[in-house]
């Protein structure tokens, strides 16, 4: 018997019959009208199966679902849509008129109280675990975990005025609230190492490069992959971590000169955006759906602060104005992620960042 829980999209596709014995628990035949209702129901529930009768605007769809839509992915088919639903763990989602709908043998219907509220536990949990695994997953924290060398180490770990040989270092992480079986197993294969290669070298690629001197190795872990990638002559490196628990992790570690030219923009535009492109490119890549959790890492917060304020000389000083090396900032966003939140996220960032240090905003 067929079990309508782990058969995946292109199994359904090449044998529609998998979904003729599903009952009402795990398979909803529905109008392209009623597809958000039935979404949210099997999302709230255990996951399962639409078929919708024609075609379906999927984004249009989750967009009057609230809060942050659940993992769905959907394929045409002869006359009409196939939308497979993960079972959410960011319960609960409702509907435009308030509604959460969930689903049963008979079919769909609404949350009484006491579902309401073991939907809101299941959710606080899910973002609890999200979290934890965000910084729990051995392959992305030993790979995010400095190594003594790095490629091109020569420019990047060489000593500076202050006497710092670690490189500064911009880290994001991100991993989606509910991690699909498709997401998994994409990361696993092939598709992860495309992918992870794919969104290393933009890391890299500024307007005064060329991409055929950014360079990638990609190597295949026990639950996922690590890409790393230089470009020639320049003192920047980056790395990009999939796991197979469904979190993405990009770095950019490298050694400027302390000459006092960042600003708010170059930061954003050169580090924090081409991180975020990264993660989210990759969990896109992969198929990931739904609300991400992502937060920064700085690491040699000192080293940043002599960038931005090059009249600090005294170490002591310094001292006084960064009480530790390392800071994290959080955030979220709901995928895929447009321009727009990437945006937006980057900037609050950045903020975040002149806040912390105890420095002025930068000018505009």
């Amino acid at each position: 018997m067929t079990n309508l829980r782990t058969v995946t999209l292109p199994d359904v596709l090449e044998d529609e019959t998998l979904l003729a014995r599903g009952g009402a628990l795990f398979v909803e035949r529905t109008e392209p009208g009623g597809a958000a209702a039935a979404i949210a129901s099997l999302a709230n529930t255990l996951g399962g199966w639409l078929l919708v009768d024609g075609e379906l605007d999927a984004a249009a769809a989750l967009a009057t679902i609230d809060p942050p839509p659940p993992a769905v992915s959907a394929s045409l088919r002869s006359g009409g849509t196939v939308v497979r639903v993960a079972s959410s763990e960011d319960t609960p989602h409702l509907t435009a008129d308030g509604r959460v709908p969930v689903r049963d043998h008979e079919g769909m219907g609404q949350a009484n109280a006491a579902t309401l509220r073991a939907l809101v536990a299941r959710g606080d949990a899910g973002r609890e675990a999200a979290r934890e695994r965000q910084r729990g997953t051995a392959l992305v924290e030993e790979a995010m975990r400095t190594p003594e060398r790095l490629p091109g180490d020569a420019p990047i770990l060489d000593p500076d005025s202050f006497g710092h040989e670690a490189p500064l270092e911009f880290i994001v992480r991100a991993t989606p609230v509910t991690v699909t079986a498709e997401l998994s197993a994409a990361a696993l294969g092939e598709t992860g190492a495309r992918v992870a290669a794919a969104q290393a070298i933009p890391l890299l690629v500024d307007p005064d490069a060329v991409a055929h001197r950014v360079a990638t190795d990609v190597e295949g872990r026990v639950r996922g992959v690590y890409c790393t990638a230089e470009r020639g002559g320049a003192p920047i490196f980056a790395d990009l971590a999939i796991d197979a628990d469904g979190v993405i992790a990009a770095r950019l570690a490298e050694r400027r000169h302390r000459d006092g030219t960042v600003t708010s923009a170059g930061l954003i535009d050169e580090v924090l955006l081409p991180l975020l492109r990264a993660v989210s490119g990759s969990l896109d890549g992969l198929g990931a759906t739904g609300r991400a959790l992502v937060d920064l890492e700085i690491r040699g917060l000192a080293d940043l602060v002599i960038e931005w304020l090059p009249e600090v000389s005294d170490v002591v000083r310094l001292e006084e104005l960064i009480d530790e090396e390392r800071l994290v900032l959080d955030g979220e966003l709901e995928l895929p992620a447009g321009p727009p939140s990437l945006q937006g996220l980057a900037e609050r960032w950045a903020r975040g960042l002149a806040r912390s240090a105890g420095l002025p905003a930068w000018e505009a």
